[in-house]
Protein backbone atom coordinates (compact mmCIF):
# COMPACT_ATOMS: atom_id res chain seq x y z
CA UNK A 1 0.00 0.00 0.00
CA UNK A 2 1.31 3.10 -0.77
CA UNK A 3 2.63 5.83 1.81
CA UNK A 4 -0.14 8.01 2.91
CA UNK A 5 -3.62 6.43 1.57
CA UNK A 6 -4.67 5.06 5.02
CA UNK A 7 -4.77 8.85 6.15
CA UNK A 8 -6.66 9.96 3.30
CA UNK A 9 -9.14 6.57 3.93
CA UNK A 10 -9.25 8.20 7.53
CA UNK A 11 -11.07 11.01 6.94
CA UNK A 12 -13.73 9.42 4.98
CA UNK A 13 -17.21 9.56 6.67
CA UNK A 14 -20.14 7.58 6.23
CA UNK A 15 -23.57 9.77 5.08
CA UNK A 16 -26.95 8.59 4.21
CA UNK A 17 -28.35 9.02 0.47
CA UNK A 18 -30.87 11.73 0.44
CA UNK A 19 -33.29 9.77 -2.09
CA UNK A 20 -32.52 5.71 -1.25
CA UNK A 21 -31.47 5.92 2.34
CA UNK A 22 -27.95 3.86 1.13
CA UNK A 23 -24.51 4.41 2.89
CA UNK A 24 -22.31 6.51 0.70
CA UNK A 25 -18.57 7.20 1.52
CA UNK A 26 -17.31 10.79 0.85
CA UNK A 27 -14.28 13.22 2.12
CA UNK A 28 -14.73 15.67 5.32
CA UNK A 29 -13.97 18.59 2.95
CA UNK A 30 -16.77 17.93 0.96
CA UNK A 31 -18.90 17.31 3.87
CA UNK A 32 -17.83 20.75 5.31
CA UNK A 33 -17.93 22.70 2.29
CA UNK A 34 -22.05 21.42 1.12
CA UNK A 35 -24.80 23.86 2.33
CA UNK A 36 -27.31 21.59 2.34
CA UNK A 37 -25.92 18.84 3.80
CA UNK A 38 -27.79 16.73 0.74
CA UNK A 39 -25.97 13.86 -0.57
CA UNK A 40 -26.64 11.46 -3.51
CA UNK A 41 -25.54 7.87 -4.55
CA UNK A 42 -25.34 9.05 -7.88
CA UNK A 43 -26.87 10.85 -10.53
CA UNK A 44 -30.16 9.02 -10.55
CA UNK A 45 -30.91 9.28 -7.01
CA UNK A 46 -30.13 13.13 -7.32
CA UNK A 47 -31.82 13.56 -10.46
CA UNK A 48 -34.89 11.19 -8.56
CA UNK A 49 -35.14 13.44 -5.76
CA UNK A 50 -34.85 17.02 -7.32
CA UNK A 51 -37.93 16.06 -9.51
CA UNK A 52 -42.07 16.58 -8.20
CA UNK A 53 -45.38 15.54 -9.99
CA UNK A 54 -47.61 18.26 -10.79
CA UNK A 55 -51.18 18.33 -12.69
CA UNK A 56 -51.56 20.01 -15.75
CA UNK A 57 -54.14 22.68 -15.75
CA UNK A 58 -55.34 21.72 -18.96
CA UNK A 59 -55.96 18.11 -19.00
CA UNK A 60 -55.36 17.02 -15.91
CA UNK A 61 -52.48 14.66 -16.44
CA UNK A 62 -49.76 14.49 -14.01
CA UNK A 63 -46.09 15.89 -14.98
CA UNK A 64 -42.81 15.62 -13.69
CA UNK A 65 -40.72 19.38 -13.37
CA UNK A 66 -37.67 20.03 -11.26
CA UNK A 67 -37.66 21.70 -7.81
CA UNK A 68 -36.63 24.62 -8.88
CA UNK A 69 -39.41 25.12 -11.48
CA UNK A 70 -41.74 24.26 -8.88
CA UNK A 71 -40.59 27.42 -6.63
CA UNK A 72 -39.67 29.67 -9.32
CA UNK A 73 -43.24 29.30 -10.68
CA UNK A 74 -45.30 32.75 -9.09
CA UNK A 75 -48.98 31.21 -10.07
CA UNK A 76 -48.30 27.43 -9.59
CA UNK A 77 -49.89 26.45 -12.91
CA UNK A 78 -48.10 23.98 -14.91
CA UNK A 79 -48.99 22.49 -17.90
CA UNK A 80 -47.95 19.39 -20.03
CA UNK A 81 -46.65 21.49 -23.07
CA UNK A 82 -47.51 24.69 -25.30
CA UNK A 83 -50.63 23.39 -26.91
CA UNK A 84 -52.46 22.65 -23.27
CA UNK A 85 -51.33 26.05 -22.46
CA UNK A 86 -52.97 27.78 -25.34
CA UNK A 87 -56.45 26.05 -25.40
CA UNK A 88 -56.26 26.94 -21.41
CA UNK A 89 -55.66 30.25 -22.38
CA UNK A 90 -58.54 30.30 -24.75
CA UNK A 91 -60.58 28.75 -22.11
CA UNK A 92 -60.40 30.96 -19.30
CA UNK A 93 -60.36 34.54 -21.20
CA UNK A 94 -61.87 37.65 -19.00
CA UNK A 95 -63.59 40.80 -20.20
CA UNK A 96 -61.71 44.27 -19.70
CA UNK A 97 -63.44 47.41 -20.87
CA UNK A 98 -61.01 50.11 -23.69
CA UNK A 99 -59.45 53.10 -21.70
CA UNK A 100 -60.58 54.83 -25.03
CA UNK A 101 -63.53 53.97 -26.78
CA UNK A 102 -65.08 52.17 -23.49
CA UNK A 103 -66.06 48.71 -25.62
CA UNK A 104 -65.12 45.55 -23.67
CA UNK A 105 -62.48 43.15 -24.96
CA UNK A 106 -61.46 39.78 -24.37
CA UNK A 107 -57.87 39.24 -23.09
CA UNK A 108 -55.95 35.75 -21.44
CA UNK A 109 -55.42 35.58 -17.86
CA UNK A 110 -51.50 35.81 -18.46
CA UNK A 111 -51.52 39.60 -20.80
CA UNK A 112 -53.67 40.70 -17.26
CA UNK A 113 -51.61 39.48 -14.92
CA UNK A 114 -47.93 40.80 -16.96
CA UNK A 115 -49.76 44.49 -17.35
CA UNK A 116 -48.63 47.20 -14.62
CA UNK A 117 -50.96 49.86 -15.64
CA UNK A 118 -53.70 47.59 -15.82
CA UNK A 119 -54.73 49.84 -18.62
CA UNK A 120 -56.19 48.12 -21.94
CA UNK A 121 -57.19 49.57 -25.55
CA UNK A 122 -59.19 47.38 -28.41
CA UNK A 123 -55.96 48.10 -30.91
CA UNK A 124 -53.12 50.41 -31.85
CA UNK A 125 -56.02 53.63 -33.22
CA UNK A 126 -57.73 53.34 -29.78
CA UNK A 127 -54.57 53.44 -27.59
CA UNK A 128 -52.62 56.16 -29.91
CA UNK A 129 -55.89 58.22 -29.35
CA UNK A 130 -54.48 59.84 -25.99
CA UNK A 131 -52.83 62.40 -26.22
CA UNK A 132 -50.29 62.05 -23.08
CA UNK A 133 -49.89 58.76 -24.55
CA UNK A 134 -48.78 60.35 -27.61
CA UNK A 135 -46.77 63.17 -26.38
CA UNK A 136 -45.05 60.60 -23.52
CA UNK A 137 -43.83 58.47 -26.26
CA UNK A 138 -42.48 61.52 -28.20
CA UNK A 139 -40.95 63.05 -25.75
CA UNK A 140 -38.94 59.41 -25.34
CA UNK A 141 -38.20 58.72 -28.90
CA UNK A 142 -36.74 62.33 -29.11
CA UNK A 143 -34.56 61.92 -25.81
CA UNK A 144 -33.31 58.54 -26.88
CA UNK A 145 -32.12 60.61 -30.12
CA UNK A 146 -30.35 63.07 -28.71
CA UNK A 147 -28.75 60.40 -26.23
CA UNK A 148 -27.89 57.79 -29.15
CA UNK A 149 -27.09 60.62 -32.24
CA UNK A 150 -25.56 57.48 -33.91
CA UNK A 151 -28.89 55.69 -33.97
CA UNK A 152 -30.45 58.94 -35.46
CA UNK A 153 -27.43 58.47 -38.14
CA UNK A 154 -28.01 54.81 -38.70
CA UNK A 155 -32.21 55.05 -39.01
CA UNK A 156 -31.72 57.99 -41.35
CA UNK A 157 -29.76 55.77 -43.51
CA UNK A 158 -31.79 52.75 -43.56
CA UNK A 159 -34.76 55.32 -44.42
CA UNK A 160 -32.72 56.57 -47.35
CA UNK A 161 -31.92 53.15 -48.97
CA UNK A 162 -35.78 52.39 -48.23
CA UNK A 163 -36.79 54.92 -50.41
CA UNK A 164 -34.33 53.95 -52.59
CA UNK A 165 -35.52 50.46 -53.02
CA UNK A 166 -38.99 51.53 -53.27
CA UNK A 167 -40.16 54.52 -54.70
CA UNK A 168 -43.81 54.09 -54.49
CA UNK A 169 -43.40 54.19 -50.65
CA UNK A 170 -41.57 57.87 -51.00
CA UNK A 171 -44.01 58.61 -53.01
CA UNK A 172 -47.27 57.86 -50.64
CA UNK A 173 -44.77 60.00 -47.75
CA UNK A 174 -44.33 62.72 -49.89
CA UNK A 175 -48.26 63.13 -50.85
CA UNK A 176 -49.05 62.74 -47.05
CA UNK A 177 -46.36 64.94 -45.92
CA UNK A 178 -48.17 67.69 -48.52
CA UNK A 179 -51.38 67.37 -47.23
CA UNK A 180 -49.78 67.78 -43.84
CA UNK A 181 -48.19 70.69 -44.54
CA UNK A 182 -51.28 72.37 -46.13
CA UNK A 183 -52.94 72.49 -42.78
CA UNK A 184 -52.06 75.51 -41.02
CA UNK A 185 -52.78 74.62 -37.46
CA UNK A 186 -50.22 71.63 -37.90
CA UNK A 187 -47.41 74.26 -39.51
CA UNK A 188 -47.52 76.35 -36.64
CA UNK A 189 -47.83 73.75 -34.00
CA UNK A 190 -44.45 71.96 -35.81
CA UNK A 191 -42.74 75.66 -36.18
CA UNK A 192 -43.07 76.19 -31.98
CA UNK A 193 -41.66 72.91 -31.22
CA UNK A 194 -39.00 73.03 -33.55
CA UNK A 195 -38.02 76.85 -32.18
CA UNK A 196 -38.35 75.24 -28.50
CA UNK A 197 -36.27 72.53 -29.49
CA UNK A 198 -33.49 74.88 -30.56
CA UNK A 199 -33.96 77.22 -27.24
CA UNK A 200 -33.48 74.00 -25.19
CA UNK A 201 -30.81 71.87 -26.93
CA UNK A 202 -28.51 74.71 -28.35
CA UNK A 203 -26.23 72.05 -29.46
CA UNK A 204 -29.04 70.90 -31.91
CA UNK A 205 -29.26 74.38 -33.43
CA UNK A 206 -25.51 74.55 -33.99
CA UNK A 207 -25.24 70.78 -35.62
CA UNK A 208 -28.16 71.72 -37.87
CA UNK A 209 -26.48 75.18 -39.15
CA UNK A 210 -23.24 73.40 -39.68
CA UNK A 211 -24.87 70.58 -41.55
CA UNK A 212 -26.55 72.92 -43.87
CA UNK A 213 -23.92 75.29 -44.38
CA UNK A 214 -22.38 71.85 -45.57
CA UNK A 215 -25.00 71.15 -47.70
CA UNK A 216 -24.90 74.88 -49.63
CA UNK A 217 -21.19 74.55 -49.87
CA UNK A 218 -21.43 71.51 -51.50
CA UNK A 219 -24.52 72.33 -53.70
CA UNK A 220 -23.97 76.00 -54.60
CA UNK A 221 -27.19 76.06 -57.12
CA UNK A 222 -29.53 75.32 -54.22
CA UNK A 223 -28.28 78.41 -52.87
CA UNK A 224 -29.11 80.53 -55.48
CA UNK A 225 -32.56 79.13 -55.47
CA UNK A 226 -32.65 80.01 -51.60
CA UNK A 227 -31.13 83.42 -52.21
CA UNK A 228 -34.08 84.10 -54.64
CA UNK A 229 -36.44 82.87 -52.42
CA UNK A 230 -36.45 85.83 -49.61
CA UNK A 231 -36.70 88.36 -52.30
CA UNK A 232 -39.58 87.13 -53.57
CA UNK A 233 -41.56 86.50 -50.96
CA UNK A 234 -41.07 90.25 -49.25
CA UNK A 235 -41.66 91.49 -52.85
CA UNK A 236 -44.95 90.28 -52.01
CA UNK A 237 -46.76 93.18 -49.92
CA UNK A 238 -49.31 90.98 -48.93
CA UNK A 239 -46.88 88.33 -47.43
CA UNK A 240 -44.84 91.43 -45.85
CA UNK A 241 -48.16 93.28 -44.17
CA UNK A 242 -49.04 89.43 -42.91
CA UNK A 243 -46.21 88.88 -41.10
CA UNK A 244 -45.72 92.31 -39.69
CA UNK A 245 -49.53 91.74 -38.30
CA UNK A 246 -48.55 88.62 -36.84
CA UNK A 247 -45.78 89.46 -35.18
CA UNK A 248 -46.46 93.06 -34.29
CA UNK A 249 -43.11 94.02 -34.78
CA UNK A 250 -42.92 94.92 -38.14
CA UNK A 251 -41.01 98.32 -40.25
CA UNK A 252 -41.31 99.32 -43.56
CA UNK A 253 -38.85 98.65 -46.23
CA UNK A 254 -37.18 95.79 -43.69
CA UNK A 255 -37.76 92.19 -42.00
CA UNK A 256 -39.86 91.09 -38.74
CA UNK A 257 -38.70 89.79 -35.91
CA UNK A 258 -41.07 87.44 -33.56
CA UNK A 259 -41.35 88.01 -29.97
CA UNK A 260 -38.75 84.57 -29.97
CA UNK A 261 -35.86 87.14 -30.59
CA UNK A 262 -36.23 88.52 -27.14
CA UNK A 263 -34.80 85.14 -25.51
CA UNK A 264 -31.57 85.67 -23.72
CA UNK A 265 -30.05 83.63 -26.18
CA UNK A 266 -30.86 85.21 -29.51
CA UNK A 267 -28.44 86.83 -31.68
CA UNK A 268 -29.81 89.85 -30.74
CA UNK A 269 -29.25 89.85 -27.08
CA UNK A 270 -26.06 88.70 -27.96
CA UNK A 271 -25.13 91.17 -30.32
CA UNK A 272 -26.19 93.82 -27.77
CA UNK A 273 -24.14 92.02 -24.65
CA UNK A 274 -21.30 92.26 -26.91
CA UNK A 275 -21.21 95.76 -28.05
CA UNK A 276 -22.98 97.26 -24.32
CA UNK A 277 -25.57 98.87 -26.12
CA UNK A 278 -29.06 98.74 -26.02
CA UNK A 279 -31.61 95.83 -27.14
CA UNK A 280 -33.37 98.53 -28.99
CA UNK A 281 -30.04 99.60 -30.91
CA UNK A 282 -29.26 96.02 -31.52
CA UNK A 283 -32.25 95.76 -33.17
CA UNK A 284 -31.74 98.55 -35.03
CA UNK A 285 -28.58 97.36 -36.51
CA UNK A 286 -29.82 93.90 -37.20
CA UNK A 287 -33.31 95.72 -39.36
CA UNK A 288 -30.21 97.88 -41.49
CA UNK A 289 -28.55 94.78 -42.27
CA UNK A 290 -31.43 92.28 -43.11
CA UNK A 291 -32.38 95.34 -45.64
CA UNK A 292 -29.30 95.53 -47.07
CA UNK A 293 -29.27 91.89 -47.40
CA UNK A 294 -32.92 91.67 -49.02
CA UNK A 295 -31.86 94.76 -51.72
Amino acid sequence: MPVGVYKREANKIIVKCNYCGNPKEIWQSYYYKSKTKKFYCNYSCHYKANRTTVICENCGKPKEITQWEYDDAKTKKFYCNRDCHIKYDKANKITVICESCGKPKEIIQSHYNRSKTKKFYCNPDCMWSESERRKANSERVKQFYIDHPEMRKANGERTKQRYIDHPEMRKANSKRMKQYWTDPKMREKASKEATQRYIDHPEMRKTASNKMKQYFIDHPEELKIMKKRPKQYWADPKMREKISGENNYGWKGGTSYSSKCKHPDSPVHQYAKKYNITFKEATQKFREVCNDKIK
